[in-house]
């Protein structure tokens, strides 16, 4: 919090050319954040299915988690249009091409259904589509259940991969501070 305090201090305090100076730096941050998604939402996901004893527990449990999922969901959307509609944000502020813009009609509820299988795994991932990852992951997990002691090595593997991911994103977040320090000065020192 202090960060954001700080570097919305230097965005707005005068001779703001020092700001962008640091946006390397808040982009070096994003990156990192970026870069430990997916392999930790695959190796946990998996890593969690798979040491499930079986599949009717995998049922029941899933089916609670199907429902956290959505009811998470519907409360943060709630919450986000309550808290937009409450402060405003963007009030009074004027893009130039803004009358050029047209918004995307939403696409067909099919589609949006298909695109939950993923075609190519290595392209979802480069692509960090979320929702067709974790069908992915757990499709893999239930995999790995029914093929028995056969899956030992490979839950190991990612016992390690997940601790390593765990460690990995610990360490990114130390930069944290420094990150966002970077992205408030430099958002700031650009558009007040």
């Amino acid at each position: 919090v202090l960060a954001i305090f700080l570097g919305s201090a230097l965005g707005l305090a005068p001779g703001t050319q020092y700001a962008e100076f640091l946006a390397p730096i808040g982009k070096i941050f994003i990156n990192l954040l970026k870069m430990v998604i997916v392999p930790l939402v695959v190796t946990s996901i998996t890593l969690g299915v798979a040491q499930i004893a079986d599949l009717k527990q995998f049922g029941r449990l899933g089916s609670k988690v199907a429902l956290f999922y959505f009811a998470g969901t519907v409360i943060s959307a709630c919450v986000a249009v309550t808290v937009g509609l409450l402060m405003k944000p963007g009030a009074g502020f004027v893009a130039s091409s803004a009358a050029k813009v047209k918004a995307a009609a939403p696409p067909p509820l099919a589609d949006v259904i298909v695109a939950f299988v993923p075609s190519n795994i290595i392209q979802t991932m480069a692509n960090m589509d979320m929702n067709a990852l974790i069908f992915f992951s757990i499709m893999l997990g239930i995999s790995l259940i029914l093929i028995g002691d056969a899956k030992k090595p490979v839950v190991e593997v990612l016992k390690s991969l997940n601790e390593a991911m765990i460690k990995m994103t610990s360490l990114c977040i130390r930069f944290g501070p420094f990150g966002v320090f970077a992205l408030m000065a430099n958002t700031t020192g650009k558009y007040g």
